[in-house]
């Protein structure tokens, strides 16, 4: 149990009132006031609260318990509840089996068939390093001594319940990379390289990687001539997810070169169907590719393959540092499953308000709609990410794990890099950052190496451009802890 012990007073909408918390340092809370003051913030929501990690003392704020729109610090929210209730050894896995006879001459008079857990790893570029699911299958199928299939390789996504994007999701979002839909068989991190040869008079020779030949393309896409008022090199896609289709459309100068442009995949798991297809019959291993019902089979079922993710803390890791979305959604999901429920966002999103009520942390401040924080429903407050973050980190060693060493540092590394980077606090800030139109907020730990507290900025309808912002956030950051 890990209860924060705070002031009881809320600070409301000025500066003055943050003197209702009797432990706060004043030279800390004179640092917070001239940020949260500054006339571009006039109009906007402004949460800032710094705790200490050891007692739960507030020692500086400004309006800490107003539930802001989080962005992607949401994130830190999925990925400690997801360390807290799966631990450090949790693994996604994915099955393949051999379903039906192999007779005498090395045929499968069946199919392959591939079932998994959600596992957002699976094909990554991010974990190339981690061994490939296709090598993987072919090599078990020759160990078998299989040389020819009668049936297909079927790919089974129906771990993950329909529908794969969140229902709070802006429609703007869902054909670009990082709206990437979560599905029971996830594969290149559910993402295609759409590439247009635009030196004709129509677009043409449309190519999709890594290739997937069942999933239709329906482009409306157009080229344009140099000084039109069109716009040009400009492309959206919509998938559908039902049909599975990815429409395009948009405009590209004529006679430009090759346009490649990175999408949502609609179907992941027939490009791994593909993927597996391929590899096969590169092993010289024929196949049917006919599909043979399951009453016509012999119900012989051989586990070729349990594929395993890396450990769970590599890719939280990999997820905060990244901002990936659809890792953290996969990882929501994945926290749903494990307490036996459907793997849906309700279910991950239930488990994780009980885990902090259990752990004494109030979630009254917690909107959560999704795991990774692109819904702009999404809400919390400062002080209740203050209080997760405290909790997690007070947890590390039964969990055998630190959460704070999983987040990017200022000025290092991930999404933080280009923060803090020519200041004093250069690498001793760890901080999860999330983004979006009118949206700037931060939360983490200081020190980086042996955090003495938790610190959250939330930032909703800023006036300043998003550059001065993040300045005025440093230098805040700088007065709080440069003499730390």
């Amino acid at each position: 149990m890990c209860a924060a012990a705070l002031t009881a007073a809320v600070p409301q909408a000025t500066a003055a009132s943050n003197n209702d918390f009797a432990d706060t340092d004043s030279a800390m809370q004179t640092a917070v006031d001239r940020f949260a003051l500054h006339p571009s913030l006039r109009h906007g929501s402004v949460g800032v609260c710094v705790m200490r990690i050891d007692s739960g003392t507030v020692v500086a704020a400004h309006t800490p318990d107003e539930a802001c729109i989080t962005a992607s610090t949401m994130k830190t929210v999925t990925s400690a509840t997801a360390l807290e209730l799966l631990g450090k050894d949790f693994t996604f896995g994915t099955k393949v089996m051999a379903v039906g006879k192999i007779d005498r001459h090395g045929t499968l008079k069946g199919n392959i068939v591939v079932r998994g857990e959600g596992d957002p790893t699976l094909g990554s570029r991010y974990f190339a390093s981690h061994g490939s699911i296709v090598d993987s299958i072919v090599s078990q199928v020759l160990g078998c001594g299989i040389k020819r299939i009668e049936g297909r390789v079927i790919v089974d996504p129906s771990a993950i319940p329909y529908p794969p994007v969140g229902n709070c999701w802006m429609f703007d979002d869902l054909g670009y990379d990082y709206g990437a839909g979560c599905f029971g068989v996830c594969f290149a991190d559910n993402v295609l390289n759409v590439s247009l040869d635009c030196s004709g008079t129509e677009p043409g020779d449309i190519r999709i990687e890594p290739m997937t030949t069942r999933l239709g393309v329906n482009s409306r896409i157009r080229l344009y001539n140099e000084g039109d008022t069109m716009p040009v090199d400009y492309v959206e896609a919509v998938p559908d997810y039902d049909t599975p289709m990815l429409n395009l459309w948009g405009g590209i100068r004529r006679g430009s070169k090759r346009f490649v442009q990175t999408f949502a995949n609609p179907a992941p798991y027939y490009t791994l169907e593909d993927s597996v297809m391929r590899g096969l019959r590169y092993a010289d291993i024929r196949v049917r590719d006919k599909v043979i019902p399951d009453e016509k089979i012999n119900a012989d079922t051989l586990l070729l393959v349990d594929f395993r993710s890396p450990l769970l803390p590599e890719v939280l890791r990999s997820l905060l540092y990244r901002s990936d979305n659809m890792f953290t959604e996969m990882t929501l999901r994945a926290v749903a499953a494990a307490s036996c429920k459907q793997a849906t966002i309700k279910n991950g999103v239930a488990k994780v308000n009980e885990l902090w009520r259990l752990k004494g942390v109030d979630t009254a401040a917690l909107f959560m709609r999704d795991g990774s924080g692109l819904s702009r429903n999404n809400k919390a407050s400062a002080r209740f990410l203050c209080e997760m973050l405290r909790c997690v980190y007070a947890d590390r060693d039964s969990l055998g794990c630190d959460f704070s060493q999983l987040l990017p540092v200022g000025g290092v590394s991930g999404t933080l890099k280009s923060l803090l980077g020519k200041t004093p606090l250069c690498g001793r800030v760890a901080l999860k950052s999330g983004s979006m139109s009118d949206v700037q907020c931060f939360a983490g730990y200081f020190p980086a190496d042996s955090p003495k507290y938790s610190v959250t900025v939330l930032v909703n309808n800023f006036l300043c451009p998003r550059s001065e912002l993040r300045r005025n956030i440093e230098q805040m950051l700088v007065e709080l802890f440069s003499t730390e």
